[in-house]
This record gives structure tokens, C-alpha cells and sequence, in this order.
């Protein structure tokens, strides 16, 4: 069991612990107001990026970190302190207060909560039993997860029990067969090592630099980062009085030396994190905690950005020396800050990209950094679940429109690196918000998706400033679309390609593979039919169907979406014999809702669906598009990240159709095709 600490500099360290294996309890003070602000002392200094949250942003900053970094239907307990003096109806208002507040930021993440692991805690006698539910809960929690009672090769439990008495707090692969004498391939045992750091039983990453290390002691771990953030406690006196100035620096920007790193892991117990420090540090830049920082930049000394040490908050924006563009976003489900933290880092790596800088300090902050790009200078900043960019150019020179796409380009290009390394879905939504809009500031909601200018045929305006003004203009528009419409196309065949390169690796195994995932996909289709049915029949009871068709029999025929004559003599059987939905494949269910019922609650049927589309005539469309999809392929083969992607996107929509009466089979099916793989 783990409980995390609340101090926002803790926060970089979450991910390791956070697993798909296990289920989460999410405790909430019923005392206080979901809109109110949280005491600043919990993030230790202001004008971070948390500084401004509510209670609100907490209780859906958690639920989406589980939601990111686990899997995306794992259960999570619900629990209401501080209920003393609170009637039924006071909590029943608290918690209806927050399905709402989850339901409106992404339907998808009720999908970890239930009424049934909802409880409420106090001193009052009312709430004596209220632990004894609570375990109630755990325990039927445990005995529904898919892998209760799965069945371990014998080997991986004796490799983990070798592991374990070896008492190394970090291990190299190559060394592994020699120090457990251990009769396994090593493909088998990466296998093994993948199964435990899932269940968080250690590190392990099978990619390049990184398969060669395995850390067995995740707290040591934790404990080398502990030992260098915030808490002052952590440091040695000494080692502060000997470093004085690096320390002074480091705990004001977050940029920390060698010399510094060096004292402070030497100051403890042992020294062994002097004696991995190299492995330690390749593992904390993967997971985001810290990263090296370019030598150039770091004017040729070894320096390390730890960004949950960068108290500075961004500037005053001057503006009236710059001519400005707008204000560009890429708008994520769910940002980890880090990923931000990250990209900073990756542009300073970038040959035209050069870090501002005003007399001898780096302009990165908190929440923002300033480059350099072509004789324009580019403020690239975090908001919320945004990564914004903005081009500025010294007056009287006018911001050069090829340089704003180039530097989008790279922007795109770092983000697609870094967001597929810890999302299984990468994709972000494109907009823009208006130039004279606060950059990096949680509170501006002046943000316009792309897909809403898209078929505009004028000039667009902006409506959040206190005088309408002209937005942006057509014909920049136009350039725009065209912009992300090509970036698009070159993510997505980029993706496609690196599928082809997974598929050419090892053709005999990884083909074999792909077939299976294609016929698994085509069975969890069929699945998708049934829920189409159930919601079909819920509809048009089967006493009533006679009726609905005869009603919808000139629409049927003749309509746009109208039947041919095959589907004809399913609907409207020539032989005398009742129409029996039992009969009906998807395409005839699909144009039954559509046409003859009203499940539509937007009254748009979305041709294209984002993460945020979860209405039931989204998922309906959902399982239409899947089964065109995988119908009208040439290939029978698909590769493992669109196979995932698919899979879970329709899994998910079968869930909520059917209201999770079809989970059994979708799990069933799951655990196939974990088997035939």
C-alpha cells in the first residue's frame, strides 16, 4: 500500500508507483466547498502551476493520473471524511456535486468510480461500520480484477524471490543469468521483468539505454530524488554551506550542478548512489524527474534541470516592443507537467532553438521558457491541460508566418516523441486563443478548437476581450488548417511506417501476432453488435418492432441511409415471419438507431470522434466506423499500438452501450488474445 505525498514536488515521482494491477482509494474533505481554493502552502511556494487549484482541479488532477498512467477502467474507492453534522442529504448533494464535476471534464473517468465504492467516514457512532464496508469493497474489488487467480510461470516467481535475496537495490541484465543461476531465456526474462514493474514490484523499461538496468528497490529509488528536492531537511548543512551559491541557484531555478548532485547523494549513509549515479539518472530523465542539460547551455559544466525545484514565475508580459502572433495550443485529455518540463529540455537540444537570455539568467520559469528561433523570440508555457506557443518579433519588424509554422513543426515533432512515451494515445486537439489573451494563465478560457474555424468562411473574432476585435483572418485560417492538416497526415504516416518497420523486424513472429490481433479486434465487433442490439431493443421492444417498422417502412426504403434489397428481406421478411432483431448485423442496427429512434442527444452524428465524444450516438457511430474499419481492409494483419488504440476505444464504448453487462465477454476475449500472443 502507498501513500503519496501531497507536496506538489513529490508529484514527479507518482507514476512509478501508480499501476494497473491495483485499485486506488481517492479520500475527499466533505468539508470543504469543491470550488474553493487549496491553501498555497500545499504547493510550498506561489505562481507554480498548482498554486491557483481547487479542490475541483485536485480531485480531477488524481482521478486522470490514474486514468493516464494505469489503465483506463481501474477501480477506485471513493471516500468522504470530515461527514460529522452532515444529514443524508448534505452528502448525497456532495457527491451527486462531484459526478457532476467529473462527468462535465470527461465521461471516460467514470468509468473508475461506482456507487457501490462510494463511502463516507467520521467520528459520529453512524459511521463505526464505514471501515468494515470499506474492506468489504476491497475485498470484492480484488476478486473481480481479470487477474485474480492467473497462473505465473513457476520461473518468474523463483527469478523475483532470487532477486529479491540478493539484497542489490539495482541489478544489470546482463549480469542476471550469472547472479541467479537461473536456466531461462533472457527474452523470457525481459517477459518476467515486464510483468513486475507493472505490478510495481521494481523498474524495469525494455527500450535502448534503459533494458540493461533493472532497479529492484523502487524506494531507494524514490529516495535519491527525495534527497535533492524541496524539503531543505534532505541536504546536509555542510553541504549547503560548501556549495553555497549552487545551492542558492538550484533552489530558485532548479538547474543542479554536478558539484552540488555529487555532495548531496555522497552526504548519505552509504554511496550508492555515487556508485550508480549514471544508471540512476537515465532512469529519473525517462520518467521525467530530471534531465541533463545541454552543454552548451549549461556553459560546458554538467548541470541538471530538476524542474520541480523552479520557483520563478513568469514575468510581466511587456508587449508594446513586440509585434506578437497568437497564441497557438495543443490541448491534451490529461498533461502531466513533466511532459512540459520535458519539451523545454528537448528544445534546448534543437540546433536553430536557443534559450534567451537576460543578463546572466536563462528565461525559464516555473511555468514558461523564452527562446530564441530565427530572430524571433518563441514563449513556449503550460495551462492546465495545454501546451501553448507564442512568436513575438522586436517592433518595427511584423512576425514572419513561415517561422510561427516552423517552429509548430518542431513543437509537433518533440510532442509526438515525448507524449508516446508515456500515453498509449498521444493525440492532442489543436486550437488557438486570441494574441492579447494571458499566456500561461490557468484562468483564460479563450481557447478555439480548430475543427470549429474549420469550415468557416470569414474573417473570425475574438469574443473574450472587453472589445470584439478581429481574431485572426481567413486567409490565415486557411494557412493554418492547411499547416495541421499536413502535420496530421505526417504523424499519421509516420505511425503507419513505424508499424511497418515493427512488422519487417521479425516477420515470423511479429506477423503471426498481428493476425491474431486482427481476428481479435474482428471478434470484439461482433461483441460491439451486441451492444448495438441492447441498445436497439431497449428502444424498439421486440412487442413494438412491427409497429416501428411498418412507421419507418418509407424511410427504410427510400431514405438516404435506405436498405438494400438484402438487408430488405431481413427487416421485412416476404415469408410471412416477424422481424427478429437476433437477425440484425451491425450496418442494419446501425441505420435503425439512426434513422428511427432518437439516441442522438447533440443532434450531430460526429463523423469524427475525439476522447471527449462519449454520448451513446458517439459510440454508436464508434462501433460503425470500427466495423467499416476492419470490414474494407486489404490487410488481415494489424500492429500492436493501433490494435491497443482500437481496442480499448471500443471496448470502452461496448461498456458504456451495454452499461457493463458485456464486460465478461470483452474480458474473456482480452485474455485470448493475452494467451495466443
Amino acid at each position: 500500500m502507498f501513500d503519496f505525498a501531497g507536496q506538489a514536488v513529490y508529484y514527479a515521482c507518482h507514476q512509478i508507483y501508480l499501476s494497473p494491477r491495483c485499485f486506488y482509494l481517492l479520500v475527499l474533505d466533505m468539508s470543504k466547498d469543491m470550488d474553493t481554493l487549496v491553501n498555497v502552502e500545499v504547493c510550498e511556494y506561489k505562481r507554480s502551476i498548482f498554486s491557483t487549484w481547487t479542490y475541483r482541479d485536485y480531485l480531477l488532477f488524481w482521478l486522470k493520473s490514474i486514468h493516464t498512467f494505469t489503465s483506463q477502467n481501474v477501480p477506485v474507492i471513493l471516500v468522504g471524511t470530515h461527514a460529522d453534522g452532515m444529514s443524508e442529504k448534505d452528502i448525497d448533494v456532495f457527491y451527486t456535486n462531484v459526478w457532476r464535476i467529473i462527468s462535465e471534464e470527461n465521461k471516460s473517468l467514470l468509468d473508475h468510480i461506482d456507487n457501490e465504492r462510494t463511502f463516507t467516514i467520521g467520528f459520529d457512532d453512524k459511521y463505526n461500520d464505514s471501515p468494515s464496508k470499506i474492506l468489504e469493497s476491497i475485498s470484492r474489488i480484488i476478486q473481480k480484477q481479470n487477474y485474480w487467480g492467473e497462473e505465473l510461470p513457476s520461473s518468474w516467481v523463483i527469478l523475483l524471490s532470487k532477486l529479491r535475496k540478493t539484497k542489490l537495490k539495482l541489478c544489470y541484465l546482463k549480469k542476471i543469468k550469472t547472479l541467479i543461476n537461473l536456466n531461462m531465456e533472457i527474452t523470457e526474462v525481459e517477459d518476467a521483468l515486464t510483468f513486475f514493474h507493472e505490478i510495481g514490484h521494481l523498474l524495469f523499461y525494455n527500450e535502448k539505454e534503459l533494458k540493461e538496468i533493472i532497479i529492484l528497490d523502487i524506494q531507494w529509488f524514490a529516495d535519491a530524488f527525495k534527497f535533492i528536492i524541496a524539503d531543505e531537511t534532505h541536504v546536509q548543512t555542510e553541504c549547503k554551506r560548501k556549495l553555497v551559491d549552487e545551492w542558492d541557484a538550484f533552489n530558485k531555478t532548479g538547474e543542479l550542478s554536478d558539484a552540488l548532485l555529487e555532495a548531496m547523494w555522497k552526504s548519505q549513509e552509504n554511496n550508492e548512489y555515487m556508485q550508480y549515479k549514471h544508471d540512476i539518472i537515465l532512469y529519473m530523465e525517462r520518467l521525467g524527474m530530471m534531465t541533463p542539460i545541454p552543454q552548451n547551455i549549461a556553459r560546458e559544466k554538467i548541470a541538471y534541470y530538476v524542474p520541480c525545484m523552479n520557483k520563478r514565475p513568469i514575468p510581466a508580459q511587456c508587449r508594446k516592443y513586440f509585434s506578437f502572433d497568437l497564441i497557438h495550443c495543443f490541448r491534451f485529455a490529461f498533461l502531466p507537467v513533466f511532459i512540459f518540463h520535458r519539451l523545454v529540455v528537448s528544445c534546448m537540444s534543437l540546433s536553430k532553438w536557443k534559450l534567451n537570455v537576460s543578463g546572466q539568467e536563462k528565461n525559464i520559469y516555473r511555468t514558461a521558457a523564452v527562446f530564441v528561433y530565427a530572430n524571433h523570440h518563441v514563449i513556449l508555457a503550460i495551462s492546465r491541460n495545454d501546451i501553448q506557443v507564442q512568436v513575438l518579433r522586436l517592433k518595427p519588424n511584423s512576425i514572419d508566418q513561415l517561422v510561427v509554422f516552423k517552429v509548430l513543426d518542431d513543437i509537433s515533432n518533440q510532442l509526438e516523441k515525448l507524449a508516446s512515451s508515456f500515453f498509449r494515445h498521444s493525440e492532442w486537439i489543436w486550437g488557438i486563443k486570441c494574441k492579447y489573451a494571458n499566456i500561461a494563465e490557468n484562468s483564460d478560457n479563450s481557447f478555439t478548437k480548430l475543427d470549429d474555424i474549420e469550415d468557416m468562411d470569414e474573417d473570425l473574432f475574438c469574443t473574450s476581450c472587453s472589445v470584439t476585435h478581429k481574431l485572426v483572418d481567413k486567409e490565415l485560417i486557411e494557412d493554418y488548417i492547411k499547416f495541421v492538416e499536413n502535420r496530421r497526415s505526417f504523424l499519421t504516416s509516420k505511425r503507419d511506417q513505424e508499424h511497418l518497420k515493427a512488422k519487417t523486424t521479425d516477420k515470423s513472429v511479429s506477423a503471426k501476432r498481428f493476425e491474431i490481433n486482427f481476428q481479435q479486434l474482428e471478434g470484439l465487433i461482433q461483441i460491439g453488435r451486441e451492444a448495438l442490439k441492447m441498445v436497439f431493443d431497449e428502444n424498439v421492444p421486440s412487442e413494438k418492432l412491427c409497429t416501428h417498422l411498418t412507421e419507418h417502412e418509407y424511410i427504410l426504403r427510400r431514405g438516404h441511409y435506405c436498405f438494400n434489397k438484402e438487408q430488405l428481406r431481413i427487416v421485412f421478411p416476404d415469408n410471412g415471419a416477424k422481424p427478429n432483431s437476433n437477425n440484425f448485423d451491425i450496418t442494419i442496427l446501425y441505420k435503425l438507431l439512426r434513422n428511427t429512434t432518437e439516441i442522438c442527444e447533440t443532434g450531430v452524428w460526429r463523423k469524427e470522434l475525439g476522447f471527449e465524444h462519449n454520448t451513446v450516438s458517439d459510440d454508436v457511430e464508434r462501433i460503425k466506423k470500427h466495423r467499416n474499419d476492419v470490414a474494407h481492409s486489404t490487410s488481415k494483419e494489424m500492429g500492436n499500438d493501433e490494435f491497443q488504440s482500437r481496442w480499448l476505444d471500443l471496448s470502452k464504448a461496448i461498456e458504456r452501450l451495454s452499461k457493463g453487462a458485456l464486460n465478461g465477454k470483452v474480458g474473456l476475449l482480452s485474455q485470448n488474445n493475452v494467451k495466443e500472443n
